[in-house]
């Protein structure tokens, strides 16, 4: 059957599809997915016509709710195992609509009335697919492994241990800009192709602490390939790319042990603070961003970050001082400001801001979301870094942060640590 039939197939169970990339999990257009959504038969003919090996989404919110049950979760937890734990408490969850994934995880559908939103981590392993969010329909093929239908029975509602686990993740926050919820699932955090190799190459050196096998450290990177690149690599390029890397990080680990091992402390050279030369930092904004540094804005959402960030663009394209600084004899510095926002529209949004604070419009410059590269940018990224060095401007803003940082789980302290740490900035 062709990925026309299977789409049209889900169509006519009244699920709404939408285009996934050829043996991938993520949108063929990254932040549009759920206004192209339908379960309309001709449409779907257009689609799949056009792209007839494209793999297949559903989207999720409205009346339906995925349950997202992965084999081995990225600390080797079982999501099978959990559930089968939850079920022992809380009673067996009632039979429904449900599709093995490749990796023999499972997606089981139940109907919601539009109440749950996307999570993570209900239980170890276990996801939840609500409003805003998608599957990866069956049919969908991955390196030659299909997502298949393992109970074909109707979806039905959520019993009471159904009920239980679902409560955490009710009354949703309204979105207003799909792309937020795209970055909220797993989409936007696989390590895309390209980046693969060296991604897992990474995570090798990682897991070569001195703790573990090379088969645990084989199986563990055999998960987080199958978890986290939007197409995971066969297991012969793991063989043949990723899998000799574990030789060598263990070999430098025990030659740096040793290197250490052998320091003699009278050896060791200390200097006093009196002999190191004094280095006075050049503002951007006085008291507040140094130039040629990564400075973050904090907060809760509704705070006002996106206004502060405005205000002080705006100042920057003028020369004139922000809101955090006070009117005094300082010369503030004047030039170009480049901003990527995925929150809001420059039309609709930025530009009165800027306007309001009174900024040289002519000195701002952006990349707007429905541009093909803006999904690119990317920090760390030659692309960016290409970018900034041919224009050279005074200041560059990411809004929000997470959304340019890709490749990377944001959860583990090293991993930005070692993101921003490869960071080449621009005085």
């Amino acid at each position: 059957m062709s990925k026309l039939q299977k789409a049209q197939e889900l169509a006519a169970r009244g699920f709404k599809v939408f285009l996934l990339k050829e043996n991938a999990k993520t949108p063929l257009k990254p932040g549009k997915f759920l206004d192209q959504a339908t379960s309309n038969k001709d449409i779907i003919d257009l689609l799949w016509t056009k792209y007839p090996n494209a793999n297949i989404g559903i989207a999720t919110g409205e009346d339906l709710t995925v349950i997202d049950v992965d084999t081995l979760q990225h600390g080797g937890e079982n999501g099978s195992e959990s559930l089968k734990n939850y079920e022992i408490t809380n009673g067996l969850l009632n039979d429904t609509f449900t599709v093995q994934t490749p990796t023999g995880g499972k997606h089981i559908y139940y109907v919601t009335n539009n109440e749950c939103k996307n999570a993570t981590g209900l239980l170890p392993g276990v996801d939840i697919r609500g409003t805003g969010g998608y599957v990866v329909a069956p049919g969908s093929i991955i390196n030659g492994k299909e997502y298949k239908i393992v109970k074909d029975v109707p979806i039905a509602k959520p019993n009471y241990a159904v009920e239980t686990l679902l409560k955490k993740c009710k009354t949703p926050k309204v979105e207003t800009d799909p792309f937020a919820e795209l970055e909220k699932g797993y989409s936007n955090n696989l390590v895309q192709e390209g980046n693969r190799t060296s991604y897992l190459v990474g995570q090798v050196g990682q897991l070569c602490d001195g703790t573990k096998s090379i088969n645990t450290i084989e199986n563990m990177i055999r998960v987080l390939n199958e978890q986290n690149l939007e197409v995971p690599l066969t297991e012969d390029e793991l063989v043949k790319e990723v899998f000799p890397a574990i030789e060598r990080f263990k070999k430098h680990k025990e030659k740096a042990i040793k290197k250490e091992s052998l320091k003699d402390p009278k050896e060791v050279k200390l200097v006093s603070v009196d002999s190191i030369k004094k280095e006075f930092v050049k503002w951007l904004v006085p008291g507040y961003i140094p130039e040629g540094t990564i400075t973050v804005i904090g907060g809760d959402g509704g705070l006002g970050k996106t206004t502060l960030w405005c205000n002080i663009a705006s100042a920057i394209s003028n020369g004139t001082n922000s809101i955090l600084q006070e009117d005094n004899d300082y010369i503030y510095p004047n030039g170009n400001v480049f901003y990527f926002s995925g929150e809001d529209d420059t039309a609709r949004v930025l530009r009165d801001k800027l306007e309001s604070n009174n900024a040289n419009l002519s000195n701002i410059f952006t990349i707007p979301l429905d541009d093909e590269t803006f999904s690119d940018i990317a920090i760390g990224s030659e692309l960016l870094e290409g970018i900034i060095e041919k224009h050279r401007p005074k200041l560059v803003i990411f809004d929000p942060i997470q959304q340019f940082i890709k490749g990377t789980d944001m959860t583990k302290r090293n991993d930005m640590v070692r993101q921003f740490g490869a960071v080449d900035l621009v005085g």
